[in-house]
């Protein structure tokens, strides 16, 4: 049933874009259901169409876990010792406050083309890991930690033993959530960077050419590959979207 209602709903969706797109009366404007899916169908039979999705996969991606590991240093380390937590909590608002295109523009004026995404995404990821981490971290049952302190238990065994697995559940939702918002700030900056043999520069072409049935084809697949990632890290890590972002 639940299925049904989804689909029914999408249905319904579709039935309103169909009648935004009639109401206008051109495909330039506003496509269609059916001009966005043959324009879909045009691209995915492609080669060029499949190396755009590979190059924004692999440079994302790669920015996705060099974030995830800088937040989880950064939040282990900052949850252990409040003194640090304090001095690095302001650096972490300043980064989630500042919007991406700034940092996007900033990037480009140090770095090359290619590198601005995974850049981004990495400076997307890491605050919500960091966040996350660190408030498992404090949260730790102090009846353990008391009881590990009287029984003079070494460091590594209360990390391994308290601090890990009160952790875990926060870590895993922000990298299910982080991963969505990853995506999205990644091609982001491939629009407005443009690098060779990425989504967002087929984006920005399509835009420049005023071919707009193909610019909604590639917002589709930026949209179905985000459900998909999400999809695929929450079955491998369990994730649950809870966090505090």
């Amino acid at each position: 049933m639940k299925i049904l209602k989804k689909l029914a709903v999408a249905a319904a969706w579709i039935g309103v874009w169909e009648l935004a797109s009639l109401a206008v009366g051109a495909d330039y404007l506003l496509p269609g259901p059916l001009p966005t899916a043959r324009a879909l169908a045009a691209l995915a039979a492609t080669g060029d169409f499949w190396l755009s999705v590979w190059g924004s996969l692999r440079g994302i991606l790669a920015g996705f876990l060099a974030g995830t590991a800088a937040g989880l240093i950064l939040g282990s380390a900052s949850g252990l010792s409040k003194a640090l937590g304090g001095a690095l909590s302001p650096l972490a608002s300043v980064i989630k406050a500042t919007p991406v295109a700034s940092f996007i523009l900033l990037a480009l004026v140090f770095m090359k083309k290619a590198a601005v995404p995974p850049f981004s995404a990495a400076l997307i990821v890491a605050p919500v890991v960091w966040k996350n981490v660190n408030t498992g971290f404090r949260q730790a049952d102090p009846l353990l930690l008391e009881m590990a302190e009287s029984f003079k238990m070494p460091f590594r065994r209360r990390l391994a033993a308290i601090y890990i697995p009160g952790a875990a559940p926060y870590f895993r939702s922000a990298c299910v959530t982080s991963l969505g918002m990853a995506w999205k700030a990644g091609v982001a900056a491939e629009v407005i960077c443009a690098p060779h043999d990425t989504i967002g520069r087929s984006m920005y072409l399509s835009k420049i050419y005023f071919e707009t049935p193909e610019l909604f084809a590639w917002t589709f697949t930026v949209i179905i590959i985000s459900f998909i990632l999400e999809l695929l890290l929450g079955r491998l890590i369990g994730g649950k979207r809870n966090v505090k972002d």
